[in-house]
């Protein structure tokens, strides 16, 4: 096994425990209570058989991640959490973005350079933006890492 196996694993093996203990901490994106509007107007249109439209002209949000929006409504209708720290909960699992980010490097620049954004992307600004900005967050991975 490489030298840098075993590190890049330990990073991505720690790096769930720490996002689960320090998810509360982060404060709201700019458009949060935009896009928490948008999920009830897309649950009150399905619930209504596609009746009730106004999610369709709602704030030009038509293409923006309908999906991740209404699976948050909804999982926070069943759990106890607020409905900002259910969709930080909800977004693209971290730890995933950071194997896929870990296997590319290795496959473009070695094996050092896959444990570098593996690394780098376990950093503090990566994680406040997985939480600030749930669905952006794979894009960060790209940009910071």
């Amino acid at each position: 096994m490489e030298r840098t196996r075993r590190p890049a694993i330990i990073v991505l093996a720690a790096i769930g425990p720490i996002a689960s203990l320090r998810f509360a901490i982060y404060g709201l994106g700019w458009d949060d209570y935009t896009h928490a509007e948008y999920a009830d107007l897309l649950l009150r249109m399905y619930g209504s058989g596609f009746k009730d439209t106004g999610a369709l002209s709602f704030a030009n949000l038509l293409h923006d991640m309908a999906a991740f929006d209404m699976a948050a409504a909804l999982l926070h209708k069943v759990i106890p959490l607020e409905l900002f720290e259910t969709a930080g909960l909800l977004a693209p699992r971290r730890r995933d973005r950071l194997a896929v980010t870990w296997r590319l490097g290795r496959r473009v620049g070695g094996p050092l350079a896959g444990l570098r954004r593996c690394s780098a992307g376990a950093g503090p600004n990566l994680l406040r933006a997985h939480f600030m900005n749930p669905k952006d967050a794979p894009f960060a991975v790209r940009w910071l890492t």
